[in-house]
């Protein structure tokens, strides 16, 4: 692998979107402690009186809070070694992209999600949209990058496009 293609900072990949900040990893973890903290204080809770409703919501919340920080952590580390896979054969290159298509995010309604079509020359011309096979990505940080040149890592052995961030 390049030594430059290796120090190169991706901002988003046309299969996963959005390639999260190590700042907002240490968030998920902190979100894992908190979970654990919870299920400290409802278990010392069980000891000392027997409160079965605050406790049962403790473990509750705890439980969601663990499980969904561990699922935000292994998706990111899954994410970043093919990643990892995809930059050794990578090339750097110019592109185009477009914003193809636009959704309201689902959990904020706040947020609009697009999706994008990313045109390049490699050997010979080359479009693809976000996304990976059955599963369209939509992401709002691919308003940062539709509609103008952007430079791109394609990896020809995995086919993949990763956006370099500006």
């Amino acid at each position: 692998m390049d030594k430059s293609i290796k120090k190169i900072k991706i901002a988003a990949s046309l299969s996963y979107g959005r390639i999260w900040t190590v700042p907002l990893i240490i968030v998920w973890i902190c979100w894992v402690i908190i979970g654990f903290v919870g299920l400290f204080v409802a278990f010392k809770s069980f000891i000392l009186r027997d409160v079965w409703f605050e406790i049962t919501l403790c473990v509750l919340g705890s439980c969601g809070f663990i499980g969904s920080g561990s699922y935000l952590i292994v998706k990111d580390i899954i994410i970043r070694k093919k990643i990892y896979l995809w930059k050794k054969d990578a090339i750097k290159l110019n592109a185009y992209s477009r914003k193809i298509d636009a959704r309201i995010a689902p959990p904020t309604f706040n947020f609009r999600d697009i999706k994008i079509k990313v045109s390049f020359f490699y050997q010979k011309k080359i479009e693809r949209v976000s996304g990976r096979k059955n599963k369209e990505i939509y992401d709002p940080v691919f308003y940062r990058y539709s509609d103008r040149e952007i430079q791109i890592l394609y990896s020809p052995k995995y086919d993949e496009i990763m956006i370099i961030k500006d």
